[in-house]
Order: structure tokens, then C-alpha cells, then sequence
């Protein structure tokens, strides 16, 4: 070369990409990189993690409705089935609660969000059938338990981190961000 320059290949953690294979996932990397890749080992700790922090806020989330809303009480050992109460409520807002909001989509927009109300009500309802230690007096006490989950869920995720951040740790924001 004429400048003297060499024009090799910088290598890096980020830029060698090998093919995904059986132990390998993608993970996400910063803008202009490409992704890097995790071993199955450390893909599967994230999962416990991730399972083990939803576990935990489905578990508060169930403490503090039955706490806060008078008519919701749990019979017997209060914290074997408030863990017990909490899994299952795990499983029915994976499970459960998308499907409902999948039925009600029409219906999300023209009532400005009540429906919300109606499917967090409609699960707590269903966690009451599933898992009788937990009585609800009234359909007062249903609505307003539908109310405080729909408030106490999203905060707690977002302080344990189980959401997507509004603003990533570069500053750039990921609302208006294009792939």
C-alpha cells in the first residue's frame, strides 16, 4: 500500500461472529456490531434468574393485593400459600392473561384501557378457583384486587428489571430508535 497503512481486521469479541451452533445463542450487541454470542451455560443461568424474579414478583404482587384490598384474605399458612398463590398466578399471567388480552384487542382501544381492569380481574378470579385457601368476598373486592395487580405487577417488574428500558444505559432512546 502506498500510505504505508495496513488495512487489517480488527478483532474483536464483537466482530467474530461464528455460526450459531446447538450450545450457542445471539445476543444483542451495540448499534453497528454485530451480536455476540452466549453459551448455553450462562443462556440457561439468565433463564432460572428470569424465572426465579417473575416468581418473586408474582409472589408480591399477590401479598400486597390480599394486604391492601379488604374482602381478598387467604385461609391457613399465610406465606405457604401466598408462594403457592404466587407461582400459580405466574403461570396464569404467562399464560392466561395474553391470551384474554389476544381476545379483547378490539375492544383495549375503544375502552381506553378497561378492559385491562376486566382481564387482571378475570385472572384473580380464576387464581381463586384454582387455589382455594384465597377468598374474595365481593365483586367490589375482585375489581379493586384486578386494580391493584394491574398497578403493583408493572412497577415491580420494572424495579427488578424484567422490563425493557424506556432509555438505554448509552442515553439513545429505544422508542425511536429504527433497527
Amino acid at each position: 500500500m502506498e500510505d504505508g497503512g495496513s488495512h487489517e481486521a480488527r478483532s474483536s469479541l464483537w466482530s467474530t461472529a461464528k455460526p450459531a451452533g446447538r450450545d450457542e445463542v445471539k445476543s444483542a450487541a451495540p448499534p453497528g456490531r454485530a451480536p455476540a454470542r452466549l453459551p448455553t451455560r450462562v443462556r440457561s443461568e439468565l433463564r432460572w434468574k428470569l424465572l426465579l424474579a417473575r416468581l418473586v414478583v408474582s409472589v408480591a404482587a399477590v401479598v400486597v393485593t390480599v394486604v391492601v384490598v379488604p374482602g381478598i384474605s387467604i385461609d391457613g399458612r399465610f406465606w405457604v400459600w401466598a408462594l403457592l398463590l404466587g407461582a400459580v398466578f405466574g403461570v396464569l399471567n404467562g399464560v392466561v392473561k395474553p391470551v384474554l388480552q389476544i381476545l379483547t384487542i378490539r375492544y383495549l382501544f375503544l375502552s381506553w384501557g378497561l378492559v385491562l381492569l376486566a382481564i387482571n380481574s378475570a385472572t384473580l378470579w380464576l387464581l381463586e378457583l384454582l387455589v382455594s385457601p384465597l377468598d374474595i368476598e365481593n365483586a367490589f373486592s375482585l375489581l379493586a384486587g384486578g386494580f391493584v395487580i394491574g398497578l403493583v405487577v408493572p412497577v415491580l417488574e420494572t424495579v427488578v428489571g424484567l422490563g425493557r428500558p424506556i432509555v438505554e444505559p448509552s442515553g439513545e432512546s429505544t422508542l425511536t430508535r429504527t433497527p
